[in-house]
């Protein structure tokens, strides 16, 4: 029985904001899109190959022009979906927020400086955990997941945005936790921004500590190696994080889908695949 359970696409390279520790691609453009019919063909042949789940991004996914109508056909085919946006389209996702089972949303500063630094806007925590509050009166059974990405920027402030959380529980189900991984977008922002696995090790023992009745999930950049099967946007079927330069492996493009090796995938993913998903949804 095939391992691949969960697949990630990314319909679009486009995206408002200038994130630096963004692993999204480097390219931003809205040419070499899949078309909406092939993104559908992909959804039903990775079904057939067994996979339940598939996580949405991109870029802002929200951003892709027929983002509402491949949501809609992904859950028609009882798929769960994972739609990880900046949140930053509001009345967007409260169109979509029925058709989705969770719904990832970022804070990663405490002080307002180091947020609008670290999302390059003006976008306040406050209005973040509003949108979470709406979308779940909007939909009652929408699971959201709060993702911070620990760098040398924000984390001295992650004990201060767990306190907001503690004060916000019920808006939120499980808060992510990220070691911050470089690769693809700025990988040259590196330097800034890398935390190395003792500093990152030396926060999760601290939250911890500190952690009331959240539901966290920590996920370390050794755990996050081979865990995913990336769909980009053009068609690449690719491994991602592979390696100590946390790379690609593109294995085949959905353009030519009989010479996609899943033998390859499944051998390639591993434990890191099933985990890091279970783990978090």
């Amino acid at each position: 029985m095939s391992v691949l359970k969960t697949i990630d696409i990314e319909p679009t390279t486009v995206c408002n904001l200038k994130c630096p520790f963004c692993f999204g691609p480097k390219v931003e453009s809205v040419k070499g899109e899949l078309s909406l019919e092939t993104w559908k063909e992909t959804i039903i042949r990775f079904k057939n190959w067994g996979v339940e789940n598939v996580v949405i991004s991109g870029g802002e996914p929200l951003l892709y022009k027929n983002i509402e109508e491949l949501i809609k056909f992904i859950k028609h085919n009882d798929l769960s979906i994972v739609l990880s946006t900046h949140g930053r389209f509001r009345n967007k996702l409260l169109k979509i927020v029925e058709y989705c089972d969770w719904i990832s949303l970022p804070i990663d500063g405490y002080k307002n400086d180091t947020a609008y630094t670290l999302r390059t806007d003006n976008v306040s925590n406050q209005e973040i955990l509003k949108t979470a509050k709406l979308l779940k009166l909007k939909n009652p059974k929408i699971k959201i997941k709060i993702g911070t990405v620990a760098t040398k920027v924000n984390i001295d402030e992650i004990e201060n945005i767990n306190s907001l959380l503690d004060e916000n529980i019920g808006i939120f189900d499980t808060w992510k936790i990220y070691q911050y991984t470089p690769r693809r977008k700025y990988k040259e922002n590196s330097d800034h921004l890398s935390i190395d696995d003792s500093m990152y090790e030396e926060l999760v023992s601290k939250i911890n500590a500190l952690n009331k009745n959240k539901r966290i999930v920590y996920s370390s950049n050794e755990s996050r190696k081979n865990a995913y099967l990336f769909i980009y946007y053009d068609g690449d079927v690719t491994l991602v994080n592979c390696g100590n330069d946390f790379g690609d492996d593109v294995i085949g493009n959905v353009k030519t889908f009989d010479n996609i090796n899943l033998k390859k995938i499944v051998y390639n993913l591993k434990n890191n695949h099933t985990s890091n998903y279970k783990n978090t949804y």
